[in-house]
Order: C-alpha cells, then sequence, then structure tokens
C-alpha cells in the first residue's frame, strides 16, 4: 500500500511534458486558426503567428525546408524506343494481341461448329437448312481464317522483335 501511494504522489508531483503550446494566426479570409502545432500553420502565416504558452519549455525546432522538385517542362522530349514512343508501342502491340486473340476466338468457334455438325451427322442428325449453310460456309472460310491468323502471328512476332531490339521494356512485349 506505501508502494502504491508513493508511486501516486510521485506522478502527481513530477512535472509532466504533456503540456504544450498553441499557435493562433489569421489567414487572408479573417478566419482565425488555432492549432497545437507550428509545422501546422502554413509557411505563409508563420510569421504572423501568436503563441500561446501552457507550460515553459524549450523553443520549437525550426521548421525544415522542403524542396519540391519543379514540374516537368512540357516542351521536355518524351523518350521514344526505335523512334516510337512508350505509349505507341503499348497501344500498337495491346491492339495485335487483341486482334489475334479474336480471330483465334473466332476461329475455335467455327471449328467447333464444325466438329459438332459432322458428329451429328455421323448419327443420323437433320440440320435446317439455315445450320447447312452456316457449315458449309464455315467450312470455306476456315483455311482463309487460318492464313490470316498465322500472317498476324507472324506480324506481331516481328513488332515482338523490334521491340526488343528497340529496347522497350519487357512489360511490354512479353
Amino acid at each position: 500500500m506505501r508502494i502504491f501511494l508513493f508511486l501516486l504522489l510521485v506522478m502527481v508531483f513530477i512535472p509532466s511534458d504533456c503540456f504544450g503550446d498553441f499557435y493562433r494566426w489569421k489567414d487572408k479570409d479573417g478566419v482565425i486558426h488555432i492549432v497545437d502545432d507550428l509545422h501546422k500553420v502554413p509557411e505563409e502565416y508563420r510569421d504572423k503567428v501568436e503563441v500561446f504558452k501552457t507550460f515553459p519549455r524549450k523553443k520549437a525546432p525550426p521548421s525544415p525546408k522542403v524542396v519540391i522538385p519543379p514540374p516537368p517542362s512540357p516542351a521536355k522530349k518524351k523518350k521514344t524506343y526505335g523512334g516510337y514512343t512508350f505509349e505507341w508501342w503499348v497501344e500498337t502491340i495491346g491492339e495485335k494481341r487483341q486482334e489475334l486473340e479474336d480471330l483465334e476466338t473466332r476461329y475455335e468457334e467455327m471449328k467447333s461448329f464444325i466438329t459438332v455438325f459432322e458428329s451429328g451427322r455421323r448419327f443420323g442428325q437433320i440440320y435446317p437448312q439455315k445450320d447447312i449453310d452456316r457449315y458449309k460456309e464455315y467450312k470455306d472460310t476456315l483455311p482463309a481464317l487460318e492464313k490470316e491468323i498465322e500472317a498476324l502471328r507472324d506480324e506481331l512476332d516481328r513488332l515482338i522483335r523490334k521491340a526488343r531490339a528497340a529496347g522497350v521494356p519487357r512489360e511490354v512485349w512479353k
């Protein structure tokens, strides 16, 4: 019990650093602001700050000078890779990949239809004329579509090789 009373007295009579200063300033609109930290006062008002001491303590440290780099000038030229900007490479390779993906999806859908149609005919399935016409159209179109896909793959490969040689970052052509 004595230890408890002793600790209580020590806590009451030993000064604490929980007291702080308050800073008051008036902005350009005449609004008065009060804060507990000098760093919260905008720099343009720091020379007009009134300090209210609640407990004598050391002076506040000077505010650190923050160096903000100047914004890039609009006349600054963008970095190019093989004569083209990074954005051009991203857009062009992305478009070619999307075009190839669309063609491959169309090809797979046609091939799937042909497979289902032919397997149904083997089991005696009778199809309406529109499905028969669609089957014939797909059979005629499939070889040309295969050639188009192959040509697009070659074009994309050439574009990627060119991007690698130009030093385009890997995430673009990977």
